[in-house]
């Protein structure tokens, strides 16, 4: 999970939500470790948010996009 955040850390900024199925995992623990490889990844924690759930998370990405930004959705 981490190496997948360290991928990401090249993107301009991230919005990170949790899945559905943590997959035995406690609540917000695959977002924390994808935001530790985030930052390992060198991304800056103020260009991160969490946004727990899918929808709200789609949102926000959309309400952040100027004219000329690309946005990518990550889903499994």
């Amino acid at each position: 999970i981490r190496a997948v955040g360290r991928l990401c850390a090249a993107l301009d900024a991230v919005i990170v939500k949790e899945d559905d199925d943590p997959r035995g995992r406690a609540p917000g623990e695959i977002a924390e470790l994808l935001l530790q490889g985030l930052v390992e990844g060198g991304l800056p924690r103020e260009r991160t948010e969490i946004v727990h759930a899918e929808d709200a998370a789609v949102a926000r990405l959309v309400a952040r996009l100027d004219d000329d930004d690309l946005g990518v959705v990550l889903a499994d």
